[in-house]
């Protein structure tokens, strides 16, 4: 459901920009029609945002628990500026080279951005087993979205933490592509899933 003034303020603005509105739709429909397609098994879906981390239970294809925790990428690059002692830019790129790797290397960072991480992590297991005790049904796998699925270590940080299969979804999966552009869309595939979902909803 959408508040009526949103779709209000929407149908004004496109107004604005001489354009007609034809259709709204809320982000994870997108994500799911162009992660999940048909696949009609239970998936947690996590879409680690650099503001914030969302998270979803998507059942036959639809999203039946949904939750947004404040707590997301930039927070763990602060974070880590701040322990560290080195500036946000340099802590962005040492998050991206070790990630959630759990190495002799990285156990400095890891000391730093566990509280973080812990924060994210209790929230999801409390919605996991929130769906669990209602439904009876178990999740399937989890599916990692946004910019903080292409830390290094991340799919085997999340499996491990929640017991279930990880893997990095890919918004291009179910498009035909180029050869050349592979190196391109594994780097950028985790992160347009609602674009490409959107994209997606006139011809599926």
């Amino acid at each position: 459901a959408v508040p009526k003034e949103v779709i209000t303020k929407y149908n004004r603005i496109t107004k604005l920009a001489g354009l007609n509105l034809r259709g709204l739709e809320v982000e994870t429909a997108a994500s799911v029609r162009s992660i999940l397609g048909n696949d009609k098994s239970t998936v947690l879906l996590m879409d680690f945002g650099a503001r914030s981390t969302n998270i979803n239970v998507i059942y036959n294809g639809y999203p039946v628990m949904s939750h947004s925790i404040d707590t997301a990428g930039f927070d763990l690059t602060k974070v880590l500026s701040q322990g560290m002692g080195v500036s946000l830019r340099r802590a962005e790129d040492l998050k991206k080279e070790r990630g959630l790797k759990a190495g002799l290397a990285e156990a400095e960072m890891i000391s730093i951005m566990t509280p973080l991480v812990d924060k994210i992590f209790t929230e999801t297991e409390r919605i996991v087993n929130i769906y669990v005790r209602r439904t009876g049904k178990r999740l399937d796998r989890v599916v990692i979205l946004g910019g903080g699925a292409l830390l290094p270590g991340v799919e085997e940080y999340v499996s491990l933490r929640l017991g279930l299969p990880a893997v990095t979804g890919n918004s291009f999966a179910r498009v035909i592509y180029p050869p050349i552009l592979e190196p391109m869309i594994k780097e950028i595939g985790p992160m347009f899933s609602v674009a490409m979902g959107l994209g997606m909803r006139e011809i599926v």
